[in-house]
């Protein structure tokens, strides 16, 4: 069970994502709904977002009440704070707070929660570049703003109880190992993660027998060599030539424990899905994205 505790200052800034009737999408909020089974924040009453989608849950104000870090009283921001981190570290709960917008304001939240609460430093570092990964792996190419569409839940929901999930977050959380002690995503780890991404995608092309895809003309496509543009397939392979490709090798004894190509593949399958419904979205409300 996947799950992440938002600060109080996110779950209103969030709110509109969640709390209305036209639920708006930024990039970072998304992406933990894909992501996360459960979303823990301030105003779960008033969610609107279907459960089968995304659970929503209250502050636990009872046991943040029942917890105390420092001789702070309980309403000063700090001490909240730190009893919110301590309860997550307790449940193994991804933390979330504004203090991850920037890279000083994560130092300071570090040190500050360090001086009181020991295994909060690598808890932090763990939760600030978890989220990091996880927006930079499902959004990189794809502008994510506007409604939250029908046919976007749909086929979030769909790839949620799908295999992909599990295989996304394991290659999110093998990503996140490598990357230990970091705090924030670097230009390096960026790099590092297109590079295995495109080297993925090449050696998915070298696996495919090529006569038993039936959804799409791979050979034709080769050939004009259009498919290998930047090293990235997403932008040119049908969403069924994906989920064909993706079955097709997922069965094959010698790819099946693959993670990295199945990785790539589900990245791929959800980038699609994605920019497929994005786009309907924008054409038909004449929305606007940076």
């Amino acid at each position: 069970m996947k799950k992440i505790f938002l600060d109080t200052e996110l779950s209103v800034r969030y709110g509109p994502c969640y709390a209305i009737d036209n639920l708006s999408i930024n990039k970072a909020w998304f992406s933990y709904v894909i992501y996360f089974d459960t979303i823990v924040l301030l105003m779960a009453k008033m969610n609107k977002l279907p459960e089968n989608l995304v659970k929503i849950e209250e502050y636990p104000i009872n046991d943040l009440a029942s917890l105390k870090v420092t001789e702070l009283p309980i309403t000063d921001p700090l001490e909240t704070k730190l009893r919110s981190i301590l309860f997550c570290i307790e449940r193994e709960i991804v933390f979330c707070t504004t203090e991850g917008d920037s890279r000083s304001e994560r130092e300071f939240l570090i040190n500050e929660a360090g001086k009181n609460i020991s295994e909060s430093i690598g808890f932090l570092k763990k939760s600030f570049l978890t989220i990091d990964i996880i927006e930079f792996i499902i959004f990189d190419k794809t502008p994510v703003e506007g409604v939250f569409s029908e046919s976007l839940l749909k086929v979030i929901t769909e790839y949620k109880e799908s295999d992909h999930i599990s295989i996304l977050r394991k290659g999110i959380e093998a990503i996140v190992e490598e990357n230990e002690g970091n705090y924030y995503l670097t230009e390096d780890v960026k790099r590092n993660i297109q590079s295995k991404l495109i080297i993925n995608q090449s050696k998915i092309l070298d696996l495919l027998d090529f006569n038993k895809i039936t959804t799409f003309d791979l050979n034709s496509l080769l050939s004009d060599g259009i498919s290998t543009v930047g090293g990235l397939l997403t932008s040119f392979l049908p969403l069924s030539t994906i989920l064909e490709i993706y079955t097709y090798l997922k069965n094959k004894k010698a790819i099946s424990n693959d993670s990295e190509i199945l990785f790539t593949l589900s990245v791929m399958y959800l980038q699609k899905i994605i920019a497929q419904n994005i786009g309907f979205e924008i054409k038909n409300n004449a929305i606007c994205v940076n």
